[in-house]
């Protein structure tokens, strides 16, 4: 059982219709064939869930009645036409008449296409020691207009409320937020490298999808099917640590199904249920027991009409040369598995390591696994509780990103000395994604903390508000975050283990502001604030040394916008909110009278914001002969295929229907096919 609440509301009409809000954070429809009163609103209840769909709802002890007693129980006619897990019609008794609705999927985000093609910019940054002549030095005075409401929360908060930033009783957006932002619109309107993503393993597990794809993968990888008979190929074992290590003793003998409860057909027939009951211990999911010498019973999860458990045959002494060890990465990646704990309110009931962590003293856990090749020929193992676990992608994400440089001399290059405008601007550090040493250089951007101004300080909001609860990020979604390059057939939709690009730069949508905020607070999932409204300003700057007019002009056309255009920062954006427009001024540095004045450092700079439209054209032209070979063919960056889906996204002025930028439903979601390019969506 799932813990919910519920909410009910009136119709135009005076009819009641509702929605439950289940504690994952996932909403649905109040099931039209329950009845509805409206002293249900505001109750908290246990809900039931079949393949997905509420079967029951228990309110203050009792379950809610059915309006017709004599419904059909869908639950059983599916199962009755499954034919086991991997079985085409299993997804619905309607998909097997041909009668399954497709969704095109949609989200509150979408994607700048990834480039290709890094622009390489071959002017290494040594401009450190001194001033440069043909380079500009000065600051970007920046006001910054809240067109929805914003929040920048202060980090560590525990509680029910977390508060807006706020240093020395100021509200300010911290300058990191604004160059973590700022350095992505570089990045993107630059053609630089897309650098900063964790390159992991995703894991997947499907039955019932509609996507065949990903569902016949899963099968080609667990079973081996003969002359119509299937066999499982996954291998069973013990998990044991020794210091920071992990490894595998291999079964002696293969695994075997047995019984989770007594049969009606024969009550004294081998059960788990009476084993466990023997051992004088309590039947419970996700748990293994040790029946007797060598031999372990494992518990799965709950699943629609489940019938069996599992036991295996392993001994824990035998720590020879069979012993497989478990590459450290494999280790990471299940760990790294958000999905896997995503309804589980104690997550060591899901996770094998946390569970042989807490255990307190050496000991082993029974799991199952299956060994597979990277693309390095290296040897890797996915592994889980129960034979149907969660396998690993044979492809990490790293490797659905292809690009190259547009210096082809680079292709004997080290990493090191490689070098696009984003990089130039703002520096390196260690890249984890990458196996080469850097030669780390400092940033020549510095951006201070913006400052609510003087005469915006009534903006703030004085009550706290509830917004609503958000889903975290699935990049495990391949409808969303892989590039499909067209394929509209949902059946034929590329996963992870296929040779698929990822969508590139994920930002989200401007919105209306309806109904970002809710009167139902779950304290295990929502935090209340305070943003800052609509219509606020703050002010801030950026300062920068020795960047040449290619540099400032990259660094211009990603802070100052076309009208219309707006930025997104800080929490709630896929609800609407985090609009801002950034409107700038420039000062340059008048090198001749600042090396006359010792005190002219950052006095007296003379503005030059005039210039900021000619400055942003150099880089336009330099972006452009790279990417036209100078012929002329766009007239600016943003007539581009891949800017012109980014300025969908930015335009303020023209936001897309509310309807097709939400979340989906999960009758959605179970049946999305791709998600179509910003520039579809109107």
């Amino acid at each position: 059982m799932e813990k919910a609440t519920i909410s009910i509301n009136k119709n135009k009409k005076g009819g009641l219709y509702g929605n439950i809000k289940i504690e994952n954070g996932i909403s649905m429809s109040f099931p039209p064939k329950f009845i509805i009163e409206e002293k249900y609103n505001g109750k908290e209840c246990e809900i039931e869930r079949i393949k997905g769909q509420i079967e029951k709802i228990i309110v203050e002890g009792e379950s809610l009645k059915l309006k017709d007693n004599n419904s059909i129980n869908t639950k059983k006619i599916n199962d009755k036409n499954t034919g086991g897990h991997f079985n085409r019609n299993s997804a619905s008794n309607q998909r097997a008449t041909g009668k399954t609705d497709i969704f095109q999927a949609k989200a509150p985000y979408n994607f700048v296409p990834l480039n290709k093609v890094i622009i390489s910019y071959d002017a290494k940054p040594d401009r450190f020691h001194r001033y440069n002549e043909d380079c500009n030095t000065g600051y970007i005075d920046i006001e910054i207009e809240a067109k929805t409401p914003i929040f920048v929360s202060e980090s560590g908060q525990d509680g029910d409320y977390s508060k807006f930033y706020n240093q020395a009783g100021k509200f300010r957006i911290p300058g990191s937020s604004l160059r973590g932002l700022i350095r992505t619109m570089v990045e993107i309107t630059s053609w630089g490298k897309f650098e900063f993503f964790n390159d992991v393993y995703l894991y997947y597990r499907s039955f019932a999808d509609q996507a065949h794809s990903v569902r016949d993968e899963y099968k080609k990888n667990m079973m081996q099917i003969n002359n119509n008979s299937s066999q499982y190929t996954m291998e069973s074992g013990l998990l044991y640590r020794e210091g920071l290590s992990y490894y595998i003793i291999p079964s002696e003998k293969k695994f075997s199904k047995i019984l989770n409860k007594p049969s009606e057909i024969n009550p004294k027939e081998n059960n788990s249920f009476d084993i466990v009951k023997k051992l004088g211990q309590k039947y419970e999911e996700f748990k293994s027991y040790k029946i007797k010498q060598n031999e372990y019973l494992v518990v799965s999860g709950k699943m629609p009409n489940k019938k069996h458990d599992w036991i295996v045959f392993a001994d824990e002494t035998k720590k020879d040369d069979k012993v497989i060890k478990i590459d450290e990465e494999d280790i990471k990646s299940y760990k790294n598995d958000k999905d896997r704990n995503k309804n589980d309110k104690d997550r060591k009931s899901f996770d094998i390591i946390d569970r042989l962590k807490s255990n307190g003293k050496p000991s082993a856990e029974p799991c199952f696994y299956i060994k597979w090749n990277d693309k390095t020929g290296k040897d890797r193992i996915s592994f889980g509780h129960t034979p149907l676990f969660r396998l690993s992608y044979k492809k990490s994400i790293g490797e659905h990103i292809q690009q190259d440089y547009s210096n082809k001399d680079y292709s004997n290059k080290s990493e090191c000395d490689k070098f696009d405008i984003p990089t130039s601007i703002f520096g390196t550090e260690k890249n984890n994604n990458s196996k080469d040493s850097f030669a780390t250089f400092a940033s020549r951007v510095f951006f201070e903390d913006a400052f609510l101004t003087d005469d915006s300080l009534d903006k703030e909001e004085l009550e706290n508000k509830i917004p609503q609860t958000l889903a975290g990020p699935k990049p495990t979604s391949f409808q969303l975050y892989l590039d499909q390059n067209g394929i509209n057939d949902i059946t034929k939709l590329k996963h992870y283990n296929n040779d698929a690009d990822i969508r590139g730069n994920k930002f989200y949508w401007h919105k209306d502001l309806e109904d970002w905020k809710t009167e139902t607070f779950n304290k295990k999932m929502d935090k209340k604030i305070r943003p800052i409204n609509q219509g606020a300003k703050f002010k801030g700057k950026i300062r920068f040394d020795n960047l040449s007019d290619i540099e400032l002009g990259a660094l211009l056309f990603a802070v100052d916008l076309p009208e219309h255009y707006a930025h997104k920062i800080g929490m709630g954006k896929p609800l609407g909110l985090g609009s801002i427009r950034i409107n700038a001024k420039l000062y340059l540095s008048d090198r001749q009278k600042r090396y006359k004045d010792l005190f002219d450092e950052w006095n007296g700079l003379q503005e030059k914001s005039g210039e900021i439209k000619n400055i942003k054209s150099k880089f336009e032209q330099f972006i452009l002969k790279e990417l036209d070979n100078g012929t002329g063919k766009y007239k600016s960056l943003w007539d581009t295929e891949r800017l012109k889906e980014f300025a969908r996204m930015l335009d303020f002025s023209n936001k897309p229907n509310k309807e097709k930028v939400s979340y989906m439903k999960l009758n959605e979601f179970k049946n999305r096919n791709g998600l179509p390019k910003p520039t579809k969506i109107n």
